[in-house]
């Protein structure tokens, strides 16, 4: 989950979009579970590309867990007698998705631990007894989790972006593209 502005990436490529679609799905296997693979996917390929139409989603095969590692999503778009291609680096849906409901689940989880314990101190003059410092504390540390594990993924795949970028460009025989306004959707 990156905060901010995403950074883009635009390409062109003298291929068309469906010489494109077939190569990328040549050169990468496809995003599908594998319960007896050390990656968690069928194959043996570098990358893993997964293609819905002119959308696309790539990420380097891993042999390790770090769901918060860089997948690329990207669009094939037509452009004169070749196809732009377009598109941003983030984390996948899933992992997205799991960290927003963590967070609000923290966020409801420490309105009831940490009120009472608060009132406490503002009652008692800034003394808390017994364990209800743990009440402060522990939401906290959830939070502060759930921030920075998204941060850490990122940071311990970042190599994998610059991969990313050299596989598709080889792979579809593409050139950086000028700065570019982003393809519409269909």
């Amino acid at each position: 989950m990156r905060m901010g502005t995403k950074t883009t990436y635009g390409f062109l490529t003298d291929l068309p979009p469906e010489e494109c679609h077939r190569r990328l799905m040549g050169a990468a296997d496809p995003k599908e579970f594998s319960l007896f693979s050390l990656s968690g996917n069928v194959g043996k390929r570098p990358f893993i590309a997964n293609l819905k139409g002119s959308s696309f989603e790539l990420e380097n095969r891993r042999y390790y867990r770090n769901d918060f590692a860089p997948v690329f999503f990207g669009q094939f778009a037509p452009e004169g007698q070749g196809t732009r291609i377009h598109g941003h680096f983030d984390s996948s849906y899933w992992s997205q998705l799991f960290m927003k409901c963590w967070l609000a689940f923290v966020a409801l989880l420490s309105i009831p631990l940490t009120g009472p314990t608060l009132l406490q101190m503002i009652e008692n003059g800034a003394r808390i007894s017994g364990d209800s410092w743990m009440s402060i504390v522990v939401p906290c540390g959830l939070l502060a989790w759930g921030i920075i594990l998204p941060r850490l993924g990122r940071l311990w795949g970042r190599s994998q972006e610059r991969r990313i970028l050299e596989f598709m460009q080889a792979t579809l025989a593409a050139r950086e593209a000028p700065r570019m306004l982003p393809i519409e959707p269909e």
